[in-house]
This record gives C-alpha cells, sequence and structure tokens, in this order.
C-alpha cells in the first residue's frame, strides 16, 4: 500500500486544521480449482487497483471544547479478472469468460 498525506494547521474561519490523503494499493490473487474425478481444471486470476482520495477539515468552537468535522471521501477500484478452463488429459485450454 502506498499513502501520500498533507497536513495544514492555521486557524481561521473555515477551519482549524485540513489534512489530505491519497491511497494506493494493489491486490493480487489467484485460484485454481478441480471438481472429484473431473477433467477440467479452472483456473482465476483477479488484479484490483484500490484508489481512495480523503479530505478531513477540524474546526474547534466553543472554547476549544467542541469539534466541526468535514469529510469527503473518493473511492475507486479497477478490477480485471481473467480465467481459464484446462482439460487435464489433453491440456487443451479455453478461456473462460464467466466473471470477467
Amino acid at each position: 500500500m502506498n499513502m501520500l498525506s498533507v497536513e495544514y494547521s492555521k486557524a481561521n474561519v473555515t477551519f482549524d486544521k485540513v489534512a489530505f490523503r491519497f491511497a494506493h494499493q494493489l491486490f493480487e490473487e489467484s485460484r485454481i480449482d478441480r471438481s472429484l474425478n473431473k477433467d477440467d481444471r479452472t483456473t482465476n486470476a483477479e488484479k484490483v487497483n484500490a484508489y481512495s482520495v480523503n479530505l478531513d477539515l477540524v474546526k474547534k468552537i466553543k472554547r476549544k471544547t467542541h469539534l466541526i468535522l468535514w469529510c469527503r471521501v473518493a473511492i475507486y477500484d479497477k478490477v480485471k479478472s481473467t480465467g481459464e478452463i484446462t482439460d487435464i488429459n489433453t491440456n487443451e485450454t479455453v478461456e473462460d469468460c464467466q466473471g470477467i
């Protein structure tokens, strides 16, 4: 996971502190399965790029005993899924389009 975080503190009418965060994470996962006594072996692979942007603003009020918090979050996930079915007797492979 990668994250960039920037914070700024200077009291004004809108906020006392602001924080901006950008994060990225890459997930990769694969599975191979075959039912008992079946000739077909299924192989699936998923690759996920997850992105997030977060903006937080903090404002203290009433002699610094109360807080107002503003927050905006955006999340985007890019998913690529591939799969194939292989006959273990002939080693013939076909692309599996289910779930792609």
